[in-house]
């Protein structure tokens, strides 16, 4: 205000410009001047007041350390260890889910050549693979959910899938082991991060007789039983398949 005042008295002074327009003009200018300071000063304060907003978020977040952050702490995998995992070759099963050691399951390969693609079951060859248990129950869920061919990305052929059946045949009747009829129960949420691997229990049949002619009919009822477990702890040395002594937990 005093800048104008001085300017002004001097223009009139020096006879440059009538004092009445020049203090029109002069007014003009101090109201534009003030809207801008105006609206600068807003400004300035609406950023100082997030920046206070945002230290105090800052100062009340609790510091963690690296190695104390969630992304770094165990996490379940079916009761197994990053160590264990890598010193055993675990995989996953494609029917059940469930994580295995390497050599306690079958292994399908995709193998790609020049102008074909063919399926082939554990000869040694490179390619895209899917690991089933060796077991009829998996074999069969694997079979009936298309399982092998959603993992390998390609058409499975029914020559694969019944010599599984044959071999988790062979294999289940050396060790003694009927897993036919067995039922899978599935724990919630993703399988890596299961506390235990899931279970598979048997179905009970229930038998209801009629008053009139006594006669029976049977019906499938999936009752809770302790699961079986069908996991081989090592394999028979210099043969294909597991040594059938280890079979842990089952009934022969």
């Amino acid at each position: 205000m005093a800048r104008h005042a001085r300017e002004a008295a001097a223009a009139a002074a020096d006879g440059r410009v009538d004092a009445r327009d020049d203090i029109v003009a002069r007014v003009d200018v101090i109201e534009r001047e003030y809207g801008f300071r105006s609206i600068l000063d807003v400004y300035h304060d609406a950023v100082s007041r997030a920046a206070r907003t945002q230290r105090k978020r800052d100062a009340a977040k609790p510091r963690v350390r690296a190695r104390d952050r969630a992304c770094h702490r165990p996490k379940a995998r079916q009761g197994w260890t990053k160590a264990e995992m890598r010193r055993r070759r675990v995989r996953t099963c494609v029917a059940c889910e469930n994580m295995r050691a390497r050599e306690e399951m079958f292994r399908v390969i995709r193998v790609r050549e020049e102008k074909t693609t063919r399926v082939v079951i554990d000869d040694g060859a490179h390619g895209r693979s899917a690991y089933v248990c060796k077991s009829r129950a998996c074999v069969a869920r694997a079979k009936k959910n298309k399982s092998v061919n959603k993992a390998l990305r390609c058409a499975v052929g029914t020559e694969v899938m019944e010599a599984l059946e044959r071999e988790a045949t062979a294999f289940e009747e050396e060790a003694g082991v009927d897993t036919r009829g067995l039922v899978f129960e599935r724990p919630d949420g993703v399988a890596g991060r299961w506390e235990k691997p899931g279970a598979w229990v048997r179905r009970k049949l229930q038998t209801s007789a009629r008053s009139k002619n006594q006669c029976t009919c049977t019906v499938n009822t999936k009752t809770a039983i302790s699961p079986i477990d069908l996991r081989i702890v090592e394999p028979r040395a210099r043969t294909r398949r597991a040594d059938v002594s280890n079979v842990v937990g089952v009934p022969a």
